[in-house]
């Protein structure tokens, strides 16, 4: 992938996320009752996917209840430091002229690559999913 549609790709994802933040903080000022649900897999089965509670745990973490949004989904302390760290770093790369965080994504992408890291890390993904199950999302 090339910089700019990386850089491109993560900002408009950063701004999205963010936007879907306000909407579940502030829900009245679209005039829902509630955070929308939007979990496909959920919507369809019935069932959690891994990713359920991400936004919840994303929210709790933002009010201070750390451990709360641990338990909520641990994913939501990944989407915490991409959404904090990711759009700083690459506005940094823009001012400078660098690519830091062009390396960094290719050498994640590497290490994700190899078999016994991408087992683990799926293995990861299904002990989540596991425990959205035992919560009765």
């Amino acid at each position: 992938m090339t910089r700019q549609k990386l850089y491109s790709l993560v900002l408009v994802l950063s701004i999205a996320g963010y936007l879907w933040l306000i909407v579940n903080l502030f829900p009245d000022w679209l005039f829902l009752h509630e955070s929308p649900e939007v979990c496909l897999i959920k919507i369809v089965t019935g069932f959690p996917c891994p990713s359920c509670g991400t936004t919840r745990a994303v929210l709790f973490f933002s009010q201070g209840e750390w451990m709360t949004s641990f338990l909520m989904n641990p994913f939501g302390m990944l989407i915490v430091f991409s959404l904090v760290v990711f759009p700083v770093w690459i506005l940094i790369d823009l001012i400078r002229g660098t690519s830091g965080f062009l390396i960094f994504y290719n050498k994640t992408e590497i290490f994700f690559r190899q078999k016994m890291v991408a087992i683990l890390a799926i293995c990861l993904v299904l002990l989540n999913w596991i425990w959205n199950f035992t919560k009765g999302f």
